[in-house]
């Protein structure tokens, strides 16, 4: 299947979206978003906090067309930067998705923990899960068949196990020639047994650095050859908080990646998001630049009219619970998408997605969700900027730089920094007096209020240069 008809857009037979439990609430339409929004700025540059906030509200299901499409698909079409560019349907996972070095490849994918599944064994969502699914030996061999043979330049995968991840990931995949990551968040307790896992191929990508966070993998990967070679690419790999009433907890986990590589012109965002596309947290992506973040939804393209992603879903377990839960987003200045992937011919769609499912996984599809994936050609610019300057080391170092060509800062903008780090508020010596704990007080308040005016005028390039020096960090983290 190639491209997508628009036959389909003009159907206006709407029936309830079953693939969102919280039908008591009223749905996040274009309406809503804009009254939440009013008075908060015009544009794409809504203040960050603000992003989280509307990101994190609950809301109910968006009513779908007839042929499974969002009430607001269209609206979402219309707003694609890409909308006009062509882009491609492969269909299946039985032959190469990656095309060539002039375009970089891009496959998520929740594999389903082996101990969740185990767990779930006499869970009714899971109860016609075929007996030979449960040996985790042969269902990850069908996972590694798939993964190798779609021969993505990158593959995010969620719910791999930490005891699995080397004997069953990295040793077969590194034998094909990929590197890989494995999600280390240091506050993980002994009840999570699974996390992300992030893989390149080494030949065309190269970790610069890597963040370990509770919810996402973050990796920092330069590109070694095709035409953005040079550039960074920031690849947040994605599982977000699973239950449906924790919309502020996705919102924030999102919030605190998207932050983390503030600065980074090119990022891929990928994974297993637990919400839809008619969720708040997506309404803010597709309007706003989260932390000036420009991304588009790769599955929100006219060439995805069809797809499951689109019109039915990419979770699908016993008793008709679907879910179009897995997303991919992407910096639409650096990255154009010529591909998607459509894991499942029409007739597997048909009996492992659709009303009549019996739930995954099956002898088709070896987990609960099908991969998705994409294929996009890399902006030149995104190698053509200058190059990252370096963490100054010493004391000596940050003056340095500071008094370098590279500080964008103007005269004006120097000297208000340079008096904010002079403020020293002084304790009195012994116990301070009420007096003087109210005047410790008001000049901490005063000093706030001036990094806050401070960092409001920052450009993002900035920024970036102050988040090298280890005071001004504290401070840009205070105001985000």
């Amino acid at each position: 299947m190639e491209g997508g008809s628009a036959q389909s857009l003009t159907t206006r037979d709407l029936r309830a979206n079953p693939l969102c439990e919280q039908h008591e609430l009223p749905p996040f339409t274009a309406e809503r978003l804009a009254d939440m929004t009013a008075g908060l700025g015009t544009g794409p540059r809504l203040g960050p906090e603000d992003c989280r906030k509307i990101a994190g509200t609950a809301a109910g299901p968006m009513r779908r067309l007839e042929d499974g499409l969002m009430e607001e698909w269209t609206l979402w079409l219309q707003q694609h930067p890409h909308r006009d560019a062509a882009v491609d349907v492969h269909v299946g996972t039985q032959r190469h998705f990656a095309n060539s070095n002039a375009t970089l490849s891009v496959v998520s994918w929740n594999t389903l923990s082996r101990t969740w599944l185990e767990k779930s064994r006499d869970d009714p969502e899971y109860v016609n899960v075929p007996s030979e699914c449960f040996d985790w030996d042969s269902r990850a061999r069908r996972l590694l068949a798939m993964l190798v043979t779609l021969d993505a330049d990158l593959i995010l995968l969620q719910e791999v196990d930490f005891a699995v991840f080397e004997a069953s990931f990295l040793k077969p995949l590194s034998e094909v020639g990929y590197e890989g990551l494995m999600q280390n968040d240091r506050k993980r307790t002994e009840e999570q047994p699974c996390g992300n896992a992030t893989f390149w191929k080494k030949c065309r990508l190269q970790l610069q650095w890597a963040d370990h966070r509770s919810r996402t993998l973050i990796a920092g990967l330069r590109l070694l050859d095709g035409l953005g070679v040079g550039g960074e690419l920031a690849v947040i790999n994605a599982h977000l908080e699973s239950s449906q009433a924790k919309s502020e907890a996705r919102a924030s986990q999102l919030h605190s990646a998207l932050g983390k590589v503030r600065g980074t012109s090119a990022v891929i965002l990928g994974g297993d998001f637990n919400t839809g596309s008619d969720s708040p947290l997506h309404a803010v992506l597709r309007n706003f630049e989260w932390h000036n973040h420009a991304l588009a939804a790769a599955y929100e393209h006219l060439a995805a009219v069809s797809t499951a992603q689109a019109t039915e879903c990419t979770f699908a377990v016993s008793g008709g619970h679907r879910y179009a839960i897995d997303h991919l987003f992407y910096s639409h200045r650096m990255l154009r998408p010529t591909a998607l992937l459509e894991a499942l011919p029409e007739e597997l769609r048909h009996k492992c997605l659709r009303e009549t499912t019996r739930g995954l996984p099956d002898a088709h599809v070896p987990s609960d969700h099908i991969p998705i994936g994409a294929i996009f050609e890399v902006s030149p610019a995104s190698a053509d900027g200058p190059s990252p300057l370096a963490l100054p080391k010493t004391k000596e170092e940050e003056i340095e730089l500071w008094s370098s060509s590279a500080n964008p800062l103007s005269a004006e903008q120097q000297q208000a920094w340079q008096a904010l780090c002079a403020v020293n508020l002084r304790k009195p010596k012994g116990k301070p007096t009420a007096e003087e704990i109210q005047a410790l007080r008001e000049q901490k308040e005063q000093r706030l209020a001036r990094e806050k005016d401070f960092v409001a005028g920052l450009s993002e390039e900035a920024r970036v240069f102050l988040s090298l020096f280890k005071d001004a960090r504290a401070v840009l983290k205070r105001f985000p």
